[in-house]
């Protein structure tokens, strides 16, 4: 099991999967997200990473990327519109879920329980 914050090192791997779900990784993981990055696919689910994700400019490859069951905050930018499936439930996001490309066939379950999310595809909240 890893722990602790993420290594700068790991900014520079050059694969194209990366499987990091079930630690105890905390702090930012845009390192990892940078938008040079070679990976098709990245795991990060169910760590302790805290950081705003707005501010995060994607892969152009990246095509999956899981992020749940973490302390991300802030907006999602629109640039997810992008990803083929995306996991961001069980965070601390607010504001509106893009809209466009796949997003919203990816069924509210890829956003439950975060802070204040709202738009498609989640129910409206009445």
């Amino acid at each position: 099991m890893l722990s602790g914050k993420i290594p700068k090192s790991f900014g520079h791997l050059n694969c194209e999967e990366l499987y990091l779900s079930s630690n105890k990784l905390t702090g930012d993981a845009s390192i990892l997200l940078r938008e040079n990055a070679t990976m098709t696919s990245m795991i990060l689910s169910w760590n302790r990473l805290d950081y705003d994700l707005s501010k995060i400019k994607f892969a152009k490859n990246l095509a999956f990327l899981d992020l749940s069951h973490n302390r991300i905050r802030r907006s999602i930018p629109k640039q997810i519109t992008e990803l083929d499936n995306l996991q961001l439930g069980y965070n601390l996001l607010c504001g509106m879920i893009p809209f466009g490309g796949k997003v919203q066939q990816l069924g509210a379950r890829s956003f439950v329980h975060n802070l204040c999310l709202r738009g498609a595809p989640l129910p409206d909240c009445n």
